[in-house]
């Protein structure tokens, strides 16, 4: 009777954990102050499920829900990566007159390193800081401001091509800012594109490619604390479990920021970032 309460609590603390992980997109809070967010506001201790390895396998979930909705472009830049590897080691890698899908993989390419040193530095040092809810509220209400704005921005077609070194820099700095709690990355960056008058169905890909490395960070972390703290490997299976409902919530939230930047309604996104932040605010004195 006891192994099968423990099953059921265990099931059921998954599943917060891996709604938690898929709506994250909303909130890219690192997941351990998330979780401990979320365990404040429910008053549920889910952070006792909290093995390394089944955060990485939540987290991967969401790396996987990115891959499956923009998988068809995925593919077109896998082949284009290969084409940009060519012409470097050939030495005719000229940017200008490269097609925009050999100038974004570069730039993804280029990313992935710089990003993953910077977020997992990042989670690391603020893993260790105590009562961080005043600043998860202090960066939700100023990030809202950034995406009321992104509404002000026209309808623009500027051809992607035209994409510059300078464009893909601050595209990818506004991904690093989404490092920040209660700040999105994806949001950040395509709102960067878009003040550089891009199509908004281009931006909001663009900064998803560019925000997959920040999301494969997060997961390196908790797979090396879990290396590092010789953690269970027995509930990896709840792990997997979790994945599969994380993977589930990501494509819906993937979905809903793709569809709120297209049709410049971020000001519904704004407004979900203000209740968080004045909810998070209030927890930073509770």
């Amino acid at each position: 009777m006891a192994e099968a309460n423990y099953f059921v609590l265990q099931v059921i603390r998954i599943v917060v954990l891996g709604i938690a992980q898929g709506s994250g997109l909303f909130s890219p809070i690192p997941l351990q102050s998330r979780l401990s967010f979320l365990q404040k506001l429910i008053g549920i201790d889910i952070l006792a499920s909290a093995n390394p390895y089944v955060l990485f396998f939540l987290q991967m979930g969401t790396v996987f829900s990115v891959i499956f909705v923009f998988r068809k472009r995925i593919s077109e830049l896998l082949l284009a990566m290969r084409l940009v590897f060519m012409r470097i080691f050939r030495g005719e890698f000229v940017w200008v007159q490269a097609r925009t899908d050999q100038k974004i993989a570069l730039s993804v390419i280029v990313s992935i390193l710089p990003s993953i040193a910077v977020s997992l530095i990042f989670s690391f040092l603020y893993g260790e800081k105590e009562k961080p809810e005043l600043f998860w509220g202090i960066f939700f209400i100023l990030s809202a401001v950034i995406y009321f704005f992104s509404d002000r921005e026209k309808n623009s077609s500027r051809h992607t091509y035209k994409l510059s070194v300078m464009n893909a820099f601050f595209a990818w700095l506004g991904c690093i800012v989404g490092i920040v709690p209660g700040v999105s990355s994806p949001c950040v960056s395509a709102t960067v594109c878009i003040r550089n008058h891009f199509k908004r169905t281009f931006c909001v890909e663009y900064a998803f490619f560019l925000s997959v490395p920040l999301f494969l960070a997060d997961a390196i972390v908790s797979l090396i604390r879990g290396i590092v703290q010789n953690a269970d490997i027995a509930d990896i299976p709840y792990g997997l479990f979790g994945m599969v409902i994380s993977f589930g919530i990501g494509l819906v939230f993937v979905t809903i920021i793709k569809k709120l930047v297209e049709k410049r309604k971020m000001y519904i996104f704004a407004a979900i970032s203000v209740i968080f932040g004045l909810a998070s605010l209030v927890l930073s004195v509770v």
